[in-house]
Order: structure tokens, then C-alpha cells, then sequence
């Protein structure tokens, strides 16, 4: 609704009928797992609406706006908003930051993220399912991960940017996305 209005999101989340997976509710989902395939069905949606690029674009915007409602439910519980947190230096704020972020997708989601990092790069992997293999030739995969990715580096650098990548991968027969987010920012 931040992104798109509250007409349009209504709208397109009718046409991919997901009307009830993202209905608001003054509820808090702890307990309950949010399927991976509703936020692929929403990429999709907006891809069919709005063309590739447009939709791709949304996506990030979608992801990036994520963060921010993320925060304010899971932040303490993750130690991530905390004062003892923002005086880490940067690379283990980034690091520390990631992979609680990957912790509360595992948590509350059926998308199970496997997060490494070494002193360049953080990287995230996730088998994608059967839903986006119908999606071949694409050159990215989850770009709402992506941009909520971006957005929490962002947040945790104090408004710098950072490259971020995504691309597909082969492992053990499972087409899983990887997306790299580089520790250095830009610029």
C-alpha cells in the first residue's frame, strides 16, 4: 500500500489472489509461517501489471519498505535495534545484521536461508521452489528480497549504499537464488 496506494495493492493482490495471506490485522504472526510462494506470486503479479522492469523495479521498492515494519516488530527480539548493536563496527554490524535477518526469514517464513560471509561480500541462498522454475530466462530471483536486503545495509550503515546482486545457482540438483551484497559501500 506504501508503494502502490491502497486502490492499486488491493487491486493486484485480488488479480493474484492473495487477498488473504497479506490481509492486515492488528495481530502479531508470531508462530504462524508466511510460504515463500505468496511474495513469488506477488513479484509475479506486479511483473504481469506493470512489465519485467516496472514490476522488478516495485519489488525492490516493496522489499526496501519491508524493512522498516520488520524492525519495529522483530527488531528488539533480534538485538538488532538495540544501542549495543549500532556502536558495533560497521563490517560486524553488517555481518551480525544479515544473519539475524536471515534467522527471522527462517523463523517466520518456509524459506530457509543459508547466510555466509567473508570480509568482502555477504551472501544469502535459497531454493526457490518449483513456483519459480517456471520463470527461466529471468536474469534475477527474489527481487523483494533483494530490496529489503539493500534497504537493512542501508539502515545499518547509516544511509550508505551497497552493491547487491542476484543470480541463480545449481546445488545438489536444486535451483537455488544466491544474492551477494558487497561489505564496502559505494561511492
Amino acid at each position: 500500500e506504501e508503494i502502490l496506494g491502497v486502490k492499486e495493492a488491493d487491486d493486484l493482490l485480488r488479480h493474484a489472489r492473495l487477498s488473504q495471506p497479506f490481509k492486515r490485522s492488528g495481530t502479531s504472526t508470531a508462530g504462524a509461517k508466511f510460504h515463500f510462494k505468496y511474495i513469488l506470486s506477488l513479484q509475479n503479479a506486479l511483473e504481469e501489471a506493470y512489465g519485467p522492469q516496472a514490476g522488478a523495479g516495485f519489488c525492490l521498492r516493496i522489499g526496501r519498505a519491508s524493512l522498516k515494519y520488520s524492525l519495529r516488530e522483530f527488531g528488539p527480539q533480534l538485538g538488532i535495534t538495540s544501542l549495543d548493536f549500532r556502536l558495533l563496527p560497521l563490517h560486524q554490524r553488517l555481518e551480525a545484521g544479515s544473519k539475524a535477518l536471515a534467522e527471522l526469514l527462517n523463523m517466520i517464513t518456509d524459506l530457509q536461508v543459508q547466510q555466509t560471509s567473508d570480509s568482502e561480500q555477504v551472501c544469502w541462498k535459497f531454493e526457490h521452489g518449483a513456483l519459480f522454475r517456471e520463470r527461466r530466462g529471468r536474469e534475477y530471483c527474489c527481487t523483494l528480497i533483494s530490496g529489503l536486503l539493500q534497504e537493512a545495509f542501508s539502515w545499518m550503515s547509516g544511509g550508505r549504499s551497497f552493491l547487491a546482486q542476484a543470480h541463480h545457482e545449481r546445488a545438489g540438483g536444486a535451483l537455488m537464488c544466491a544474492i551477494t551484497i558487497d561489505q564496502t559501500p559505494l561511492g
